[in-house]
């Protein structure tokens, strides 16, 4: 199992001056608003520790950096490249695309067919129970809008982020709040699973869930899941890390 494969580089706009880091697949400007296919099934799903040690913090911004650079050159028909500097860039920002999605082993990478069979197998176990959720607080009801949270995504991606306005830090706070609820569950609630709106997996969820995890288990051909082992053992080591967000 490839803990961050994460595809393709997304085509990612930037305003003049703006470093913007390639966003994972499935990753949300709003909370509430996943990316599916076109036939409404989510793609992919990542987990990545909720709170990052600072050297691969680091890393994973410098990695943003060189990917922004290499990608500004790539696209700028100002300056035409020969084949031999088109490759070697190209090989920089797939290299720096891939540090920034592998964080060091802080992120897992899951397609839906494997969240899928997580998810049965960990239902059930008891690793995980579905539970009725609220609707997500929403920008408008705290005065806050779009562009304001937008504008504030792009600075914490930076590297430089800046202090939001008190209606701005309200909408966060009760998205922080909401997106690391239990609603009851008291192990992991399957919504925090099936849907990737940058969900918390708490560290108390996760120690909930692990007590009931099985070593091992079979996928719904029957076949055993070969990832099932690093799998548990990125929930365990997640939980000293604050968590994992889902997105």
């Amino acid at each position: 199992m490839d803990r961050g494969s994460g595809g393709a580089e997304p085509a990612v706009a930037a305003r003049p001056g703006d470093l913007i880091c390639p966003r994972p697949v499935g990753d949300t400007r709003v909370g509430g608003v996943a990316t599916t296919s076109k036939k409404g099934v989510l793609l992919t799903y990542d987990f990545e520790w909720a709170e990052l040690p600072d050297d691969i913090a680091q890393r994973k911004q410098q990695a943003c950096t060189e990917w922004e650079t290499t990608d500004t050159q790539l696209q700028d028909p100002a300056h035409p490249l020969g084949p031999e500097e088109q490759a070697e860039l190209e090989r920089r920002r797939r290299a720096a695309w891939k540090q920034y999605w592998h964080a060091d082993g802080a992120r897992y990478h899951l397609s839906n067919r494997q969240m899928g069979d997580a998810i049965t197998v960990m239902e059930h176990a008891g690793m995980a129970r579905r539970v009725p959720t609220p609707p997500f607080p929403q920008l408008a009801d705290y005065g806050a809008s779009s562009t304001e949270y937008g504008d504030w995504l792009d600075a914490t991606d930076r590297g430089d982020p800046v202090q939001p306005n008190p209606a701005l830090a309200d909408y966060l706070d009760a998205l922080d709040e909401h997106q690391r609820a239990n609603f009851g569950a008291e192990v992991i609630p399957v919504h925090k699973l099936w849907t990737n709106d940058g969900w918390l997996l708490t560290p108390d969820e996760l120690t909930a869930a692990l007590q009931h995890a099985p070593a091992s288990t079979a996928d719904r051909r029957q076949r055993p899941i070969p990832w099932w082992g690093q799998w548990l053992d990125y929930l365990d080591t997640a939980r000293g890390h604050g968590g994992a967000r889902v997105h």
